[in-house]
C-alpha cells in the first residue's frame, strides 16, 4: 500500500506558449472540459490537476495514462479499481493524492473570513457547537477540508450530504466503508486533508506534498 501526494502552486498565469504546450499533453476529451471553465486562472487550475496526474502515474509507474481515465456514474474519475486518486484546485494552489489498493479523498482551501451562518446547511450539529463555542480552538476550514476529503474519497463527491460528515470523529463510516482524516502540510494561508480508508497504517500517509515545478509539470515524455 502506497501513497503519494504532489502539489503545484499556480501563482502567475501560463504563457500563450506555456498554456499551448500543457494542452497537447491531456487527450482532446480533456481539453474539453477544461475548455468549459469560463476564467483562465480556472482552466489552468484544472489542467495542472491533470497534468499532476500524469506526474503521479509516472511516479508509480504505473501502465495507464490520461487516456485512460474514465468517470463513475457519480462523476468521479478513476484509472483501475486497485488504484486510487483525487484532486484539489483552490486559488493558485493545485493538490494530487494517489494510493494503491485504498481509497483517497483530499481537499484544500484558502484560508479566509466568512459568515459561518452561510455553511449551517452543510454542518453536523457537533461542527456547528463546537464552531460557534467561543472557547473552541476548531477551524472553520480544517472541518470543511476534512468534509470535502471524506466526501471525496467515498466516491460520493459534490452528491454527497456534507451535514451528514462529521468531520470532527477520528474515524468516519460512510456506507459501511470507514476513512480517517490526516492534516497535510500545505503552504502558508491553506488548510488542507487527506481521508482514507480505515486500515491504511498512519505510517504510510504523507503529511507533505511533493512540490512540482512548472517544468516538471509540462516536461515532454
Amino acid at each position: 500500500m502506497s501513497i503519494k501526494v504532489l502539489s503545484y502552486s499556480s501563482l502567475a498565469p501560463w504563457s500563450n506558449t506555456e498554456m499551448e504546450q500543457a494542452l497537447s499533453l491531456v487527450p482532446e476529451a480533456m481539453r474539453q472540459r477544461i475548455a468549459r471553465y469560463q476564467h483562465a486562472p480556472e482552466r489552468q487550475s484544472r489542467l495542472a490537476g491533470r497534468l499532476l496526474l500524469r506526474q503521479l502515474l509516472r511516479a508509480y509507474d504505473l501502465p495507464f495514462t490520461l487516456h485512460d481515465v474514465q468517470y463513475t456514474s457519480l462523476h468521479k474519475p478513476y484509472v483501475h479499481p486497485d488504484f486510487d486518486f483525487s484532486i484539489a484546485h483552490t486559488d493558485g494552489l493545485v493538490l494530487c493524492a494517489g494510493i494503491t489498493r485504498g481509497k483517497i479523498g483530499i481537499d484544500a482551501e484558502k484560508v479566509r473570513d466568512i459568515d459561518l451562518m452561510d455553511y449551517r446547511d452543510v454542518l453536523s450539529d457537533i461542527e456547528w457547537t463546537l464552531l460557534t463555542d467561543s472557547s473552541s480552538q476548531v477551524n472553520f476550514w480544517d472541518i470543511w477540508t476534512r468534509k470535502e476529503a471524506l466526501a471525496k474519497a467515498s466516491g460520493k463527491g459534490i452528491v454527497m450530504e456534507l451535514a451528514q460528515i462529521d468531520a470532527t470523529n477520528p474515524i468516519v463510516s460512510i456506507e459501511a466503508q470507514q476513512y480517517r482524516c490526516h492534516q497535510l502540510k500545505s503552504v502558508a494561508n491553506f488548510a488542507a486533508h487527506l481521508a482514507v480508508s480505515q486500515g491504511v497504517p498512519e505510517a504510510e500517509v504523507p503529511l507533505v506534498a511533493r512540490a512540482v515545478t512548472t517544468q516538471e509539470l509540462l516536461a515532454e515524455g
